[in-house]
């Protein structure tokens, strides 16, 4: 008897197609229905049922299998579950924040606005939210400032040890929206004079939360679960004698952001008070960004609750929910400036109310390690200007038709790749070539990073003092060269000079440079101290000599250019041309 000869259906192959043929050609290399007519027989509706079913059952497999891995995961659901075994609790909506100033505070009791006072936001197409204060707030001067939080719902469950299970030491929130950082926990244990708040432990636990006032909250599919402690583990367990009160604002998300009016549900004392604000209401999520928390888990399991590395503070930073990605903040260590300051960590972060900053430097502070310090460093705004040329091969093209495709390219540019006010940023001459050629490609625009020019442009005050720039970026200048770094101003000896970077055949660029002032009407030069620079790095120390203001200018040499440190990026195009 011959061998077998018949091959079997081509395996590995998820398109329906390729199923579908491969069964095809297997049927027809064997005898018994060879001679069928695969195309129009009824055999061909039972070939599409086999290829739909192999088809359905590849994609389903795959795509739980794509579910058991963090870095292939999307459901949120399988994210939740992934990310327990780290530690890490996925948050769920965060309410919209703002803060408010009143003013004429007359004979208000207690000279205290009260917890949990309610104030009503209105948007811009009239839709009311509410807003709550979550801590008591002195009045000072007939005055203060509080920070409210939008909650469409705020729950007061005083009774709460009814709902726990004293065995599992469990308390159950059926509710996905609560908003997790306005979750209190007051504890009065049997044989206490009072309620004290119980302290969120950060999902890892050390061995000094033994017997202390704790809990934990775990994330479900439902809502949220808060862990007291049990037995031969971290924390005090409750008892049906003890009592708990449980509170927490329901989240009406991003709906709740960018509100600008606000008004008060009651009177507070007997004057007529002002209430205002100076930035609109910011801050509410829906839900946590996947990518993020892709990041952030891993790197909270290793940091174990505590910041000892960068990316410890980062992950910290990012949890606590103070920035949602890092272009919005700044982290880096002492050995990256200069002069370096061991022992130290810097954080700069994009925000202007100085309690947030102050909430934030002093929540790091409980989580760093003794040996190192974060200090909070404000940010130093640069401007980076971009010029570019293209070609436009199209010599028949009238004038008009030359200016709407410039149009067209800047417009593109414009809303891709230009940013106000980012850290952290990498920007590459080469990215933005190829993109705007593939998406042009029929219009026969040719765009080379070589017609790239980057520089930065930066204001300087006479209060800004000593300037400090860390550009990460070469300074273009060439080897026997003289360029201006500043435009005119009025030193603190009533001299109107120009600073000047000067290179020659013996400059070394990795070293400081003494930067060069020049009288700017004589055009002789100046003798002094007027700062140095590193060419190799676009480090550029000028000292607080200015009376007056002036434009700090540094050409890169490099067509990328990369922000690291405090430096707050704007990223302008300026000179765009057809050539």
């Amino acid at each position: 008897m011959a061998a077998n000869q018949n091959q079997p259906p081509t395996l590995g192959s998820l398109d329906f197609l390729e199923i579908k043929n491969s069964l095809i050609n297997y049927l027809k290399t064997q005898n018994i229905i060879k001679d069928y007519n695969y195309e129009g027989s009824v055999i061909r509706t039972l070939i599409d049922l086999l290829a739909y079913n192999t088809f359905y059952y590849a994609y389903y497999t795959n795509m739980v299998a794509s579910e058991m891995f963090l870095d292939s995961a999307q459901k949120i659901e399988s994210i939740i579950s992934l990310v327990k075994p780290l530690g890490y609790t996925v948050t769920g909506k965060k309410s919209a924040r703002a803060t408010i100033y009143l003013s004429g505070l007359l004979n208000v009791p207690n000279n205290i606005i009260p917890k949990h006072s309610i104030f009503y936001g209105v948007n811009n197409d009239g839709l009311s939210y509410t807003f709550r204060s979550l801590k008591d707030v002195d009045i000072v001067d007939s005055q203060c400032e509080i920070e409210i939080v939008e909650s469409k719902e705020f729950v007061y469950d005083t009774n709460a040890i009814q709902s726990i299970d004293i065995n599992t030491q469990k308390y159950f929130i059926s509710n996905r929206d609560i908003d997790l950082s306005t979750l209190t926990v007051e504890v009065k244990l049997n044989g206490e004079s009072d309620f004290t708040t119980w302290r969120l432990s950060g999902n890892i636990g050390a061995p000094s939360d033994i017997d202390q006032k704790i809990y934990f909250v775990e994330r479900t599919i439902n809502g949220y679960v808060i862990q007291f402690g049990v037995q031969n583990a971290l924390g005090i367990s409750l008892t049906s004698n003890d009592l708990v009160k449980i509170t927490y604002a329901v989240s009406s998300g991003l709906d709740g952001n960018d509100i600008f009016v606000f008004r008060s549900s009651v009177l507070f004392g007997t004057g007529n008070f002002n209430l205002s604000i100076n930035e609109v209401s910011s801050g509410g999520l829906d839900e946590p960004d996947i990518n993020t928390v892709k990041f952030l888990a891993p790197k909270w399991f290793s940091a174990q609750d505590r910041a000892v590395t960068k990316n410890d503070y980062v992950s910290l930073i990012m949890e606590a929910g103070y920035a949602n990605d890092n272009q919005n903040f700044a982290v880096y260590g002492g050995e990256e400036i200069y002069p370096p300051k061991y022992g130290r960590v810097f954080i700069s972060i994009n925000e202007t109310n100085q309690t947030v900053i102050d909430n934030l430097i002093n929540y790091l502070k409980t989580k760093s390690v003794i040996t190192v310090f974060p200090e909070y460093v404000k940010p130093i705004q640069v401007d980076v200007n971009m010029r570019y040329a293209f070609r436009y091969d199209n010599p028949n093209a009238s004038a008009s038709e030359r200016q709407q495709i410039l149009n067209q390219v800047k417009a593109y540019v414009q809303s891709n790749y230009l940013l106000v006010n980012k850290f952290n940023i990498n920007v590459k001459a080469s990215t933005i070539a190829n993109d705007v050629n593939e998406k042009f490609l029929e219009s026969k625009i040719f765009l080379n990073e070589d017609d790239f020019t980057f520089f930065s442009k930066k204001t300087i005050l006479p209060s800004d003092g000593e300037i400090t720039l860390n550009l990460q970026n070469e300074i273009d200048v060439n080897i026997v060269d003289e360029i201006p770094l500043t435009t005119a101003f009025t030193d603190n000896q009533n001299r109107t000079i120009i600073l000047y970077l000067r290179t020659n055949y013996t400059t070394d660029r990795s070293r400081f440079v003494d930067i060069v002032a020049k009288d700017s009407f004589s055009n002789a030069d100046i003798t002094g101290y007027f700062g140095k620079v590193q060419i190799r790095t676009g480090v550029i120390l000028i000292p607080s000599i200015a009376k007056t203001a002036y434009t700090l200018t540094v050409p890169f040499s490099k067509k990328y250019f990369t922000s690291t440190n405090n430096n707050l990026i704007s990223l302008y195009q300026t000179g765009v041309e057809i050539i």
